[in-house]
């Protein structure tokens, strides 16, 4: 969520004791005397290595928030975590339809390929976007550096972030928060938890609905780029079958209504000139100054259909067995539907701004891209479709945590497809129809991995992490391929983690590891590329190797 200035937040919390208001303050907390609590730290408990350890403990680099710290934050979106989390950025140039995490400078140029770092909720994959997650009833949020293929697969090849939802709990719990701030921006969430069976059937409900106005506004029609809508519904359930046995099943709904992100369209074309197949040239030397009015579109033709749709539906059971000798058996069962639509003025431009015909051509016999191209362009839009469905299975079982030697072994899969389909043009012809989608691009996963861990002593502990996966990807070409219309790639790999960490002190631990990273290969399907360059439209995994030494301590008497 974009944010600017000030942001005014009411909470009313109620619970089966009573009822408070709050406000936002800040400084000591009191006693009854007027005499301040000494108040040390809370401990915080990660969840990064798929069973729950001490943050100082764990040889990895992890920047954790509690739930008071993301509210004490005022932290909105994962946007927020980026902003106070080092060695994190989130790139979010197209708005909320394309996403670009960053972890220790493991990024891709393209939006649309898979990235180098995942997100997960409760140690769930998330294949689309999470930029309009909402951090208003989270436990914590993990945020993990380094290659994390061993113990998490896919797309961890710079890291993983890993949102941690609030359980439904057996007391009465309920929240309601009302914030406001600048560019219109208004909040309102809730939640509510408590028993419907006492100690047996647990259930928690929460919303989140939000807007903002975007910063930047078209000089001719008042179009507010940039503008956010978002409303989501949560539920979760617990049920306690047994005194070993518990089920939990959680529901998510998520919709997003965005206006056309601010952009600018730099030509050296006359008349801000794209060619016939709707792109511009590339820009060679310095940028231009981003002058009053250059950021306008013309959305007349698009309507409603302007920027950016989502529509998502989230599953997943977890159910957790723990036998008498204090081993547990988890499995977990996900699903994901996401259906999203974006609506772009490609030449962010305006007839208003630029003077020239709709659809004026012009040709450039000379220079670096002659051709045909369409003067102004004022009307070449696109409207891209896509309908994504992800589903997912894990199971592990782990050995008791209170022993000197833990350990844990688990397997995986997975299978992802999704439709797409596009139309664009130029003019009063063009359609907001949606053709028929292409044919779908597949892919399917599947892997072993394990874990274990050894005290050597009371102060040095050995760990190594293993996953040998599968992933196979398949799709249409936009032409044939050598006589061939259809792709088909697979990839094998064994990724590692070996750590050590010593304790220094009872508050200083020093910790080193060696770990290897995949990233799936893909394809690239352009027909410029499978015409001109057909040995590049397949193209390899990316593999890393990382080394890294490490310092943790509690400072000040954990204050």
């Amino acid at each position: 969520m974009i944010k600017t200035g000030r942001i005014l937040n009411y909470s009313a919390i109620s619970t089966a004791l009573g009822a408070s208001l709050l406000g936002g303050f800040a400084g000591q907390v009191l006693a009854q005397d007027g005499e301040s609590i000494d108040n040390p730290l809370e401990e915080i408990i990660v969840t990064a290595r798929k069973r729950s350890e001490s943050l100082q403990d764990v040889p990895l680099a992890i920047t954790a928030f509690s739930e008071l710290e993301i509210q004490a934050n005022g932290m909105l979106d994962i946007r927020d975590i980026a902003n106070v989390t080092p060695g994190l950025t989130y790139g979010d140039e197209f708005g909320r339809t394309a996403e670009r995490p960053t972890i220790r400078g493991m990024s891709n140029t393209s939006t649309d390929i898979e990235q180098p770092v995942a997100v997960f909720i409760d140690g769930v994959y998330q294949s689309t976007s999470v930029l309009a997650t909402s951090l208003s009833d989270l436990e914590r949020v993990e945020v993990v550096k380094g290659p994390q293929s061993a113990l998490y697969g896919r797309s961890t090849f710079g890291g993983a972030i890993n949102f941690v939802r609030k359980r439904p709990t057996n007391e009465l719990d309920a929240k309601v928060s009302v914030s406001m701030g600048e560019d219109n921006y208004d909040a309102y969430t809730g939640s509510i938890s408590g028993a419907v069976i006492k100690d047996k059937l647990f259930v928690r409900a929460g919303f989140d609905v939000n807007s903002v106005d975007g910063q930047y506004s078209d000089p001719n029609s008042g179009y507010k780029f940039g503008s956010e809508e978002t409303d989501s519904f949560n539920l979760g359930l617990v049920y306690q079958v047994t005194e070993n046995l518990e089920i939990i099943a959680n529901y998510g709904k998520e919709n997003v209504n965005d206006a056309l992100f601010p952009g600018r369209n730099i030509s050296d074309m006359p008349g801000n000139a794209c060619n016939l197949g709707g792109t511009t040239t590339w820009w060679c030397g310095e940028l231009p100054s981003n002058d009053s009015g250059v950021i306008s579109a013309d959305t007349d033709l698009l309507g409603s259909k302007a920027g950016n749709a989502r529509d998502t539906d989230r599953w997943d059971v977890t159910v957790n067995y723990h036998f008498p000798n204090q081993m547990e058996l988890t499995t977990i069962f996900a699903r994901a539907d996401t259906l999203e639509r974006l609506g772009v003025d490609q030449t962010y431009s305006s007839s208003e701004v630029d003077g020239f015909p709709d659809t004026g051509l012009t040709f450039v016999p000379t220079g670096p891209n002659p051709g045909f191209y369409i003067l102004g362009a004022e009307d070449w839009n696109t409207l891209d479709w896509s309908d994504t469905e992800f589903n997912s299975a894990e199971a592990r079982l782990a050995s008791s945590s209170e022993r000197s030697w833990r350990w844990m072994v688990g397997l995986y899969y997975y299978d992802e497809t999704q439709l797409d389909a596009s139309s664009a043009g130029v003019g009063p012809s063009y359609s907001l129809s949606r053709p028929a989608y292409d044919p779908p691009e597949e892919r399917e996963g599947r892997a072993f991995f394990a874990w274990t861990e050894y005290d050597i002593n009371e102060r040095m502990t050995v760990s190594a992490e293993i996953r040998s996966l599968t992933e196979e990807y398949s799709t249409k070409l936009v032409i044939p391929l050598n006589g061939n219309d259809k792709i088909d790639e697979d990839w094998d790999e064994t990724t590692v983690r070996l750590s050590l960490s010593y304790k220094l002190t009872d508050d200083v631990t020093a910790y080193g590891s060696v770990a290897t990273g995949f990233k799936a290969g893909g394809v690239n399907n352009s027909s410029s590329v499978i015409a001109n360059a057909p040995e590049l439209v397949a193209y390899d995994p990316d593999t890393v190797t990382t080394y890294e030494l490490g310092l943790k301590s509690d400072l000040l008497d954990n204050h």
